[in-house]
């Protein structure tokens, strides 16, 4: 069962701009893309790639953020690890949908009430934060489609049902992106020091 509402949490983006989740979400929906470890940014880059296509249907009422979750030790250094993400960061755009968490990740995942950090997790929220839907892992078919599903019933409950998720037209609702399918590393990410 999914929690009522997301946590309140705050950084500043790649690009430079201070936010608070969720009180500054722009957008009726926003999908929230989190990581706990540097590994799993090739999944969440298919996550976002799978949320960009949804977004690009709605209108401006879907706005995607990845939140990776870096850790309260780390809190001195903010500067410093926003400067190395940004370095890495492909484009503008994921420059100001990335958001650098700093918070103690054993609170944080007891807060999201997800069990482990071996993977990516998805959340869809409303503008007060209100999680209406959870994905996690692999964007297999299945998760694709139940996405799907969540962003055209929100959309739907805002009025706007002319702004509907399209597929893409070379394949059917729910088969993903390609390549999505891949396992996930296993091997263990040097993450940043945590504060109990």
């Amino acid at each position: 069962m999914p929690l009522a509402l997301f946590p309140d949490v705050s950084g500043t983006t790649l690009s430079g701009t201070e936010i608070s989740i969720p009180r500054d979400l722009r957008s009726p929906w926003s999908l929230l893309v989190v990581t706990f470890r540097d590994d799993l940014d090739p999944l969440a880059d298919k996550w976002v790639m799978m949320a960009r296509r949804l977004a690009t249907g709605t209108g401006g009422q879907l706005q995607i953020y990845e939140l990776p979750v870096v850790g309260k030790g780390w809190r001195l250094f903010r500067p410093a690890v926003r400067e190395a993400m940004k370095a890495q960061a492909d484009d503008a755009d994921e420059r100001a949908r990335t958001i650098p968490i700093h918070e103690d990740r054993k609170r944080f995942r007891k807060a999201l009430d997800v069990r482990d950090d071996d993977t990516v997790h998805v959340f869809l929220v409303d503008q007060i934060g209100r999680i209406v839907w959870h994905g996690e892992g692999l964007l297999t078919p299945p998760q694709v489609a139940a996405l799907e599903a969540a962003v055209g019933e929100s959309l739907s409950a805002l009025g706007t049902t002319d702004l509907r998720p399209m597929p893409e037209p070379d394949r059917p609702t729910g088969e993903g992106l390609p390549g999505m399918g891949e396992p996930e590393s296993a091997a263990p990410d040097a993450a940043p020091p945590e504060n109990a």
